[in-house]
């Protein structure tokens, strides 16, 4: 069988050019199953990173919304105390009065400013969860092609082998 030559499309084929060509087209869909794999593993990692990050954010969210909570009882008992001094201003200073009313303010302040932080933060974690449903898609998809490659890989591997060898 060796000499042997096949016509195919007007030209002549000899049995060890279509071993190549059964050897190369064997190659691409394993080197082709590889890649999706590598793909697979890297967005699998980006995976776990990502709900990582989602976890660190969540428990920063949480600190913050509890710190607003705290700021806002201040500010509502500062606020308190400066109607009261203002309230009774013959009894208090002017001095006591101003101190109260920057007290107040610098408590507002702080209050928006970490309000301003859980707003950041609620983004930041809304954009890592949309991240992750992307990723976990991708996982998804390439675990999915990864075993119909194989798959096919293993059926067209078997017929190539097998027609190499009928010729």
């Amino acid at each position: 069988m060796k000499g042997k030559k096949f016509i195919m499309s007007n030209e002549m084929l000899s049995i060890s050019e279509l071993n190549n060509i059964v050897k190369k087209t064997i190659s691409s869909l394993e080197n082709g199953k590889a890649q999706i794999f590598e793909i697979s593993e890297q967005a699998l990692n980006e995976y776990e990173n990502l709900d990582k990050k989602l976890n660190f954010i969540q428990d920063k969210v949480q600190k913050t919304i509890d710190e607003t909570e705290v700021l806002e009882k201040i500010e509502k008992e500062s606020r308190k105390e400066l109607m009261l001094v203002s309230k009774n201003f013959h009894v208090y200073s002017e001095d006591d009065i101003k101190k109260c009313y920057e007290a107040v303010k610098d408590i507002q302040v702080k209050l928006a400013l970490k309000r301003e932080q859980e707003r950041q933060l609620i983004l930041q974690r809304t954009e890592l969860e949309r991240q992750i449903r992307n990723m976990k898609e991708i996982v998804e998809r390439s675990e999915y092609l990864a075993s119909h490659v194989g798959a096919a890989m293993s059926y067209l591997t078997g017929s190539l082998y097998n027609i190499s060898d009928t010729i």
